[in-house]
C-alpha cells in the first residue's frame, strides 16, 4: 500500500496555503494567519482542497514561474500552487560577502 500525499488532506493540498519562496516546504495558511509545514494535517477548519480551476495564474514549484491556465496542460506533473508568500523579513536571512 502507497500513500498519495495529493489526496491526503494536509495543509500543502488547501487552497488557503501558500508555500514560501525560499523554503517551500514550508507555507502561511492565508485563512488562520500562521505559518505551517507542507505535511502538516489540514485541520484548521478552513481547509478546501485546492482547485486549478478557480485560480487565472499559479506558481509552479517545479520551474519557479508563474503559469497562466492556459498553459497549465504544459505542467501537468508539477506541483502548481497559489503564489507563494513572499516572507517581508527574508532579507534578513540573506548573507553579505564581505
Amino acid at each position: 500500500m502507497t500513500l498519495d500525499v495529493f489526496k491526503m488532506k494536509v495543509c500543502g493540498n488547501c487552497i488557503n496555503w501558500r508555500p514560501l519562496q525560499s523554503y517551500s516546504s514550508l507555507g502561511k495558511c492565508v485563512a488562520c494567519n500562521k505559518m505551517t509545514g507542507r505535511y502538516d494535517n489540514g485541520g484548521c477548519g478552513n481547509y478546501a482542497r485546492k482547485n486549478l480551476s478557480y485560480f487565472d495564474f499559479m506558481w509552479c514549484m517545479t520551474c519557479g514561474t508563474m503559469v497562466h491556465k492556459s498553459d497549465y496542460d504544459l505542467h501537468i506533473g508539477h506541483e502548481l500552487v497559489p503564489e507563494p508568500y513572499i516572507d517581508p523579513d527574508l532579507h534578513e536571512e540573506t548573507y553579505a560577502v564581505d
